[in-house]
């Protein structure tokens, strides 16, 4: 049985409380539908890719075909040109088969329900999250998002709204912790979650089935959740702190677990935190002398 580490979650969650909010909420980037429909696509098919090539493929379609941006055009986009939009970003991880899929869902959906808009689709939470009209149930609606139980794809969207002053929620308690792969691995290696049935799994790379992997990141969520007592960020900026420090600090190849030489740390960058020159994590950490012995679960998937 998986099972969370109270403790160590409460002295992670008093070092994350030392951090500052990376929620910019007075940077607005123009609220239309081009910003809100592109913020929809990609969140939805953000998963197993370079996120920054990702956004500039988008971005090199919006820009050189306006006017075919939009829920009428997209809900025919084929395979093919999803595909041509990564030429010269050297990504091989485009998947255009399934990510096209879920893009001619979503917009088909979106015309079908809420003519075509973002706006209309936001409009309609009247500013909930939560609940029967809120707006995790009303992403349920794409299939993109409706296929992760822990909804990490809606919780990354519903953050990025939050950030980029795109929309506002009274009740951001209700934002669910956003659990991907970087930040699993990270869990791990701190000992807030103990997956000891699951080690040697793990280490030999054996493939988890979706059950599995299910169980490691509910206990996730719920770790994450317990450090949100004790850090005083709500859910949304504490997941953004977590998968930051994840992805600069505890990666799969590389940890920064004693001294810090990185270059182009996305953490300073897209948090107003300095680099402490090592994890923030180091002095509660279970496994810095053999962490890259360990990996997060090995899962084919299109939810995270």
């Amino acid at each position: 049985m998986v099972k969370v580490n109270l403790e160590k979650c409460k002295a992670v969650g008093l070092l994350v409380k030392s951090l500052k909010s990376p929620m910019q909420k007075n940077v607005l980037i123009e609220k239309n539908e081009t910003s809100l429909l592109k913020l929809l696509c990609v969140m939805s098919i953000c998963h197993n890719i370079n996120h920054d090539k990702h956004l500039r493929a988008w971005d090199t379609f919006i820009s050189s075909s306006p006017e075919k941006f939009n829920a009428e055009y997209l809900a025919d986009l084929s395979a093919e040109e999803y595909e041509s939009w990564f030429e010269g970003l050297d990504e091989k991880r485009t998947d255009g088969e399934v990510r096209s899929a879920f893009i001619r869902d979503l917009s088909s959906m979106l015309l079908s329900k809420y003519s075509g808009s973002v706006v209309e689709l936001l409009d309609s939470c009247e500013g909930k999250i939560g609940g029967e009209a809120g707006l995790l149930m009303r992403l349920d609606l794409f299939k993109a998002y409706a296929e992760d139980p822990l909804k990490k794809k809606s919780a990354a969207f519903i953050s990025e709204l939050v950030g980029k002053g795109l929309a506002e929620f009274s009740d951001m308690e209700n934002i669910p912790p956003t659990v991907d792969y970087h930040v699993t691995r990270m869990f791990i290696r701190l000992g807030v979650i103990d997956v000891e049935e699951y080690m040697d799994k793990i280490n030999s790379g054996v493939e988890f089935t979706l059950e599995e992997d299910t169980a490691v990141r509910l206990n996730v969520a719920e770790a994450a959740k317990e450090m949100a007592k004790y850090s005083e960020h709500n859910i949304g900026d504490q997941s953004f702190l977590f998968w930051q420090i994840a992805r600069n600090c505890c990666r799969k190849d590389k940890t920064w677990c004693k001294q810090c030489v990185k270059e182009n740390c996305t953490f300073v960058k897209q948090t107003p935190n300095d680099c402490l020159k090592r994890c923030l994590f180091t002095n509660v950490c279970d496994n810095k002398e053999n962490a890259l012995s360990i990996t997060e679960p090995k899962i084919k998937t299109t939810y995270y």
